[in-house]
């Protein structure tokens, strides 16, 4: 009996798993999730409206949602695991102030002033997502 478990157990170890992706091929992954989400946000119309500027935050958000999920589905390989980790944190705080901004225009600030007010926090986020592409190889992915 021991045998059998002892060979049963071996034998599942020895099966092959998916192969891991390569560091080159994970960033090809990483940067065609970037491009898909940079596609969508170019097809946003500039807002001129409280109403539209409202939606165009709402879309953005949704890609940006979208794209957080990309990148939670990629299983990068082990050496890039945390500045994957921390790629998908730098998106979701960019998300978190987006929402931030929908609310205040929702609430009736506008955005020029929102941007006058918050622009360094804005600012911030860009670098540190900027940052963190550039280290994870997918600086694209930052603009």
């Amino acid at each position: 009996m021991r045998r059998a478990l002892l060979i049963v157990v071996v034998a599942a170890v020895a099966v092959p798993t998916a192969a891991a992706v390569t560091p080159a091929q994970y960033r090809a992954k990483v940067r065609a999730a970037c491009a898909h989400a940079d596609k969508s946000s170019q097809a946003i119309p500039n807002p001129t409206t409280q109403k539209e500027t409202i939606a165009a935050l709402q879309q953005t958000v949704g890609i940006g949602n979208r794209l957080v999920g990309e990148l939670r589905g990629l299983d990068p390989p082990s050496k890039l695991e945390k500045l994957h980790g921390q790629a998908i944190s730098a998106i979701r705080d960019e998300i978190a102030f987006l929402k931030v901004l929908l609310k205040r225009v929702q609430g009736g600030t506008s955005l020029d002033k929102l941007s006058q007010e918050l622009g360094p926090q804005e600012k911030k986020l860009e670098n540190a997502a900027t940052k963190v592409f550039g280290q994870l190889g997918v600086s694209s992915c930052a603009d």
